[in-house]
C-alpha cells in the first residue's frame, strides 16, 4: 500500500496514429524506398515502385469496368508474383479480396463465389463474371487511385472449412489486420 503506480507528475503522452489501411502503407514504403527489392516469386523479381505500379493498373482496370468500392472479388491465381499484384490492385480499388486455392473443387468455388456475392473472380481466364489478369495489367493507369473507404470496410475474407460441411466466410478488416 506504501506504492504508488503514478506519481503526480506523469502526463499520459498520445500520439497521432497512422491511417490503417493496408495498401497506403504500401504506398509509404513505396515513396521511402521505391528502388528495393518488394518481392521474389517464380524467378521474378518487383522493386517497391514496379509492383505499385502493377497494383495500380489493375485497380485502375477493376474501377474502369465499374467495380464499385466495398465489392468483393475473389482471386484464382497460382502463386506468382501476379497474385501479389492483383491483392494490392483489389485492395487500391477499395474493394475486399477473396483467396481461391486452385486445387479447391469446383463446388466449393462456386458456394464461396455465391456466398460472398462477389462481383467478379480475377483467374488466368476470362469467362462469366471471370477477368484475366492479363487484361487488367494490360491498363495504362499506374497512379494511386483516389478512392474513400473506412478502417472498419473489410480488406479480405477468407474461408474455413465450417463444422456444417459448408465453408464459412470470416470479414476481415483493414483496422483489424494493420494490427498485425
Amino acid at each position: 500500500s506504501d506504492i504508488e503506480l503514478v506519481s503526480d507528475v506523469e502526463v499520459p503522452e498520445f500520439y497521432e496514429v497512422e491511417i490503417p489501411f493496408i495498401h497506403k502503407r504500401f504506398e509509404s514504403q513505396v515513396k521511402e524506398t521505391p528502388h528495393n527489392t518488394a518481392l521474389t516469386a517464380c524467378n521474378e523479381t518487383l522493386t517497391y515502385s514496379e509492383l505499385n505500379k502493377k497494383a495500380n493498373r489493375i485497380a485502375n482496370a477493376l474501377i474502369e469496368k465499374g467495380v464499385k468500392p466495398k465489392s468483393n472479388v475473389l482471386v484464382m491465381l497460382p502463386r506468382n508474383i501476379n497474385l501479389i499484384a492483383a491483392i494490392m490492385g483489389i485492395l487500391k480499388a477499395g474493394c475486399a479480396y477473396i483467396p481461391i486455392d486452385l486445387e479447391y473443387p469446383q463446388e466449393r468455388i462456386d458456394y464461396i463465389y455465391e456466398n460472398s456475392q462477389a462481383d467478379y473472380i480475377i483467374s488466368d481466364e476470362t469467362s462469366g463474371n471471370s477477368i484475366d489478369i492479363a487484361d487488367l495489367l494490360n491498363n495504362e493507369n499506374e497512379s494511386n487511385p483516389k478512392v474513400n473507404l473506412l478502417p472498419t470496410d473489410t480488406a479480405y475474407m477468407i474461408y474455413t472449412s465450417g463444422s456444417t460441411g459448408n465453408p464459412k466466410g470470416v470479414m476481415i478488416s483493414h483496422r483489424n489486420i494493420t494490427n498485425l
